[in-house]
């Protein structure tokens, strides 16, 4: 079994392009929502939601944009995990780690 560790960065990276590692992200995101393997997990922080709202608010300054982006989140959030308060497990960059 497979547990890959997603960062709130990584999911908003995802959704502003204006973001250094938008494309790589967005794909990653893409394949997440997309996988089908039961060998591969995801897992994220419960602080997810806040940290999405936050940093969302603060990037784009723009509410709507932020309720868009934690509407489509809550459907994420279903594929993932039970979300934990801690990371037990290795933590990887994936924009070197995963292939």
């Amino acid at each position: 079994m497979i547990n890959i560790y997603i960062d709130s960065n990584v999911i908003v990276s995802s959704e502003i392009r204006a973001e250094e590692h938008h494309q790589e992200s967005k794909k990653f995101m893409n394949d997440v929502l997309s996988n089908r393997d039961p060998t591969i997990t995801f897992s994220t922080s419960v602080f997810t939601f806040l940290e999405l709202a936050s940093a969302m608010i603060r990037r784009t300054h723009d509410k709507n944009k932020t309720y868009s982006l934690l509407y489509r989140i809550k459907k994420l959030m279903e594929i993932f995990n039970q979300p934990s308060a801690t990371n037990t497990t290795k933590k990887y960059d994936f924009f070197y780690e995963v292939s």
